[in-house]
């Protein structure tokens, strides 16, 4: 009798941390969000307006002067922008989640992962806020979506899984490599015009078709563009290696964070 008091009593000691971990989760998401635009003239704003910015140049630049064919192309260049940006946000923002917070390690006892996971759900909170002018946009230009923009909640949980994958680890190393900063925009900004943001996969050449399509990254784009936009369904075997591949990432990352976490703070 007494081991089972014992037992839920640290059933219940588990669940009250767990409860009190995701609370300071979400709560230092938007205390993120809200730094993020601190002291600037137009505030919360941004988050709408960047997107919009940065659609308009690529707008102009690949429908005007580098010519394409791709049906509903707005909608298309919409779609992977969104996205691109959740994945670069969160890795870029995760990568120095650590490093720039030893105030809160020295000061408050709590896993150290709180960090990275806190920085990409406030990229997912933005991720959020992007998908909103984008079906505002769609409602102004009178496009319909499909019935297959249901799976849309899916792939945005799948990038919002790897680059927490990608941070976690990402977020240790930065500690003992000052420069991985800058080293990961050079890689996200390499990333942008290799991801079907302003091309179809099926558009590329035969050659080098064949090697971008097992690419999970290009696939989680393409199924996106594809459900929100063209009806179509993602192959179920495609779909499960991309799946495989977000949920090994986020296993590795979690491995690595967990082994090193405990020395981080002597290089902090």
């Amino acid at each position: 009798m007494k081991k089972r008091v014992n037992y839920m009593e640290e059933e219940n000691s588990i669940k009250n941390k767990i409860t009190k971990w995701k609370s300071l989760t979400i709560d230092l998401s938007f205390t993120f969000l809200k730094l993020r635009y601190k002291g600037t003239v137009l505030g919360f704003f941004w988050s709408f307006l960047e997107p919009l910015l940065l659609l308009s140049v690529f707008y102009f630049v690949f429908n005007y002067i580098f010519t394409n064919d791709i049906p509903n192309f707005t909608l298309h260049l919409f779609v992977g922008l969104i996205l691109f940006f959740m994945f670069s946000r969160g890795t870029m923002m995760g990568l120095t989640s650590i490093s720039s917070n030893s105030h809160i390690i020295s000061n408050l006892r709590i896993p150290k992962a709180i960090l990275p996971i806190s920085y990409n759900l406030t990229a997912f909170i933005m991720m959020l806020l992007d998908f909103s002018v984008f079906f505002v946009y769609m409602i102004a230009t009178q496009f319909f979506p499909p019935i297959t923009i249901i799976l849309l909640p899916v792939f945005m949980i799948l990038v919002f899984l790897l680059s927490i994958g990608i941070s976690l680890f990402l977020s240790i190393l930065s500690v003992r490599v000052k420069d991985l900063n800058y080293l990961w925009i050079v890689v996200t900004n390499v990333i942008i015009f290799l991801t079907p943001i302003f091309w179809r996969l099926e558009n590329m050449p035969p050659t080098i078709y064949e090697i971008l399509q097992y690419s999970p990254w290009i696939q989680i784009i393409t199924m996106t563009q594809d459900a929100v936009i063209y009806n179509k369904l993602p192959e179920l075997g495609m779909f499960l290696y991309v799946t495989v591949f977000v949920f090994v990432i986020l296993g590795i990352g979690m491995f690595i964070f967990k082994k090193f976490e405990n020395k981080v703070t002597e290089f902090l």
